[in-house]
Formats: C-alpha cells, sequence, structure tokens
C-alpha cells in the first residue's frame, strides 16, 4: 500500500511515523496472508488480524479503513511502537505515536449506496433495477437515476442522482464541490440538511430529480423548492433525508456530435458510451472531510460511464445477467 493510500493527502506526519506506520501496515498485510505463520522465536502466535469485509461486518467492529480492509486499530500502533523500540528510539516518540494513532482514526471511506468507493474500481449507479428482457433500457427505480435532455440547437443537459454518503470517525462535517455544473438539491421548503453552500450563479434548465406527487390529483405532496450550488456541506450525522435529493446536472451547448452519438439511429452502445464520456468532460467531485480536531482531507470522484454486465453492475436482470447496458459510474480518482 502507498504512503499516499494509508494517509491520503492533506495530514503533516513526521517521516519517522510515516515509516513505522508503512512497516507495521506491511506486517499486518503479512500476517492476514498466513495467519499461522509463527512470528516470534518463542512460538508464541500473535492473533490473526481481522480482514472484514461488508457493511454489517464494518459496524461489528471498531476499525480503520484501508484500501478496503479493517484492521484492528490497535495491533497497528503495537507494531509501529513495537519496531521503534527494536530501533531505540526514545520515550519522546510518544508524541509521534499519539500523531499516528490520529491520523489512523482520521480517515473515511465514501460509499454510492452500499457500494464502497475504491481508487479503479467504477461503482455503478444501480438502484434496485430490473432489466426487462423485452426493452433494451433499464426500468424500475433505475429510470430515475438520471435523465438526459437534448435540443435542436446542439444543447445537452443532464441530472444525475448524487448518492454518496461518507463513513469514519471523528468527522464533524463534509463538503463536495463539482468543477462542472453544479448540485441540484430538491428539498421541502425551509427545511434543508445543507449547513453552508455556494450557489450556482445562474439557472441550468434540466430535469429533475426528487420530490413527491399526488397520484391522482397531480399536486406536489410538499412545497418543494430546487436550489443550485457549486459547493455544500452537511453534518457528518444528517447527511441525507428522506424527503431531501441530491443530484448532479449541467447544460452543455454546441454539442450536435455527442448528440448524434447518443441519440443517432443504430448507434452501438460504444458510440452511445462515447458520446455520455464525451458529455461529462471529465466532471469530478471533490470530497472534504472535515474533522473534530480541525484537519481535514479530500478525495476525488470521477463521474463517468462504462458498459457493464448487468451481474458486474449489480443490477438484477431477468433471464440474462450477462446482458451488456450502460452504467453511470462513480470512481475514486
Amino acid at each position: 500500500m502507498s504512503r499516499k493510500n494509508v494517509f491520503l493527502y492533506d495530514i503533516d506526519v513526521p517521516e519517522v511515523v510515516q515509516e513505522k506506520a508503512e512497516a507495521a501496515f506491511s506486517m499486518i498485510r503479512a500476517e492476514g496472508e498466513n495467519t499461522m505463520k509463527e512470528q516470534r522465536k518463542t512460538n508464541k502466535k500473535r492473533n490473526t488480524v481481522g480482514v472484514l469485509l461488508g457493511a454489517a461486518a464494518c459496524a461489528a467492529v471498531i476499525g480503520i479503513a484501508v484500501a478496503g480492509r479493517f484492521v484492528w486499530k490497535q495491533q497497528a500502533v503495537d507494531i509501529a511502537e513495537k519496531e521503534a523500540e527494536a530501533e531505540g528510539i526514545p520515550a519522546s516518540g510518544e508524541k509521534e505515536e499519539g500523531n499516528l494513532l490520529s491520523t489512523i482514526d482520521n480517515m473515511f471511506t465514501l460509499q454510492v449506496k452500499a457500494a464502497e468507493l475504491e481508487e479503479g474500481q467504477p461503482v455503478a449507479l444501480v438502484d434496485s433495477a430490473q432489466v426487462s428482457d423485452n426493452d433494451s433500457q433499464i426500468t424500475g427505480e433505475q429510470a430515475s437515476s438520471w435523465t438526459f435532455g437534448g435540443t435542436e440547437e446542439g444543447e445537452l443537459d443532464y441530472c444525475i442522482q448524487f448518492p454518496i454518503s461518507c463513513a469514519g470517525n471523528n468527522i464533524e462535517k463534509i463538503t463536495y464541490s463539482i468543477n462542472n455544473g453544479a448540485f441540484q438539491v430538491v428539498q421541502p421548503k425551509g427545511e434543508s440538511i445543507i449547513t453552508d453552500g455556494q450557489l450556482y450563479p445562474g439557472e441550468l434548465s434540466t430535469g429533475q430529480i426528487g420530490g413527491r406527487w399526488d397520484d391522482e390529483t397531480g399536486l406536489p405532496l410538499r412545497d418543494w423548492e430546487i436550489l443550485l450550488y457549486q459547493s455544500f456541506t452537511v453534518d457528518y450525522e444528517k447527511q441525507s433525508g428522506e424527503d431531501t435529493w441530491i443530484n448532479i446536472c449541467n447544460v452543455l451547448s454546441g454539442k450536435q456530435e455527442e448528440q448524434q452519438l447518443i441519440w443517432g439511429e443504430g448507434k452501438s452502445l460504444e458510440e452511445v458510451n462515447r458520446g455520455i464520456q464525451a458529455m461529462f468532460d471529465d466532471t469530478v467531485i471533490t470530497c472534504t472531510v472535515h474533522y473534530k480536531d480541525g484537519t481535514s482531507q479530500t478525495a476525488d470522484i470521477l463521474v463517468n460511464s462504462r458498459i457493464m454486465t448487468c451481474a458486474e453492475a449489480g443490477a438484477e436482470a431477468k433471464g440474462d445477467p450477462d446482458r451488456e447496458e450502460i452504467f453511470i459510474t462513480f470512481e475514486l480518482r
């Protein structure tokens, strides 16, 4: 594991602590691969590091997330301490050990629904989707996960759900910012989970995802409002709301070529996917996690699309899980 993956980007860690931490995690990984290997001349075996995957296991232990795995926090510190003692580092290193423990505590993971984001592993936007054998498009809840539009003048617009959440220790708040377009927040008027933010300077005529209406009358069940943000902040303890939808949206002009790729007659999946990717044009969302101790860390999320089988995307397919479709994806950069 690289030093970047352990400490991310914004933590100032002394070099000696970095070296000991890397040594500790190297030993943990080796121990996880061969839990029966003896580590001491006295033939006493260290406790095997627990490698726990999934949300249920995560809730059952107090661990730290490193590249999708959870390891015992205190064991990492103990190993680093023993290695330091073996090399004659004096007791004054206690402060550095405290820094290491604080750094380990201050880690976070990002999730799309229940799927954890990892670098180089795109996660498809899937929401209990059902793929019909007789329909080339994804239906059910997935159909409301994004919407594309266009005009004869060559404009393209999109609105995509942004179901991202953050998990970690000692987190006070999270800020999201976007380099292209805006965040579309649909919420009851006067009720917002957004604690701070920078409004988007202007309007974007796109589709809308969110809100509830009466099936019989067609009237809204609440007094909904739509706000556009360039960046927004939420408290860690309230990242979502039952009546709040957060989406990303944009309007682009001069996109006749992309329009033809996306909606042109007889286009292949590869051509349609190329058009969608060109429409996104390297859209990146930056997540900044603010800890209670005043420090912060950041991560960049690339918005993209990919041709995947329904099984790969985690969508339920009626009859053919190997059927290929285009999915919107989020990926750590």
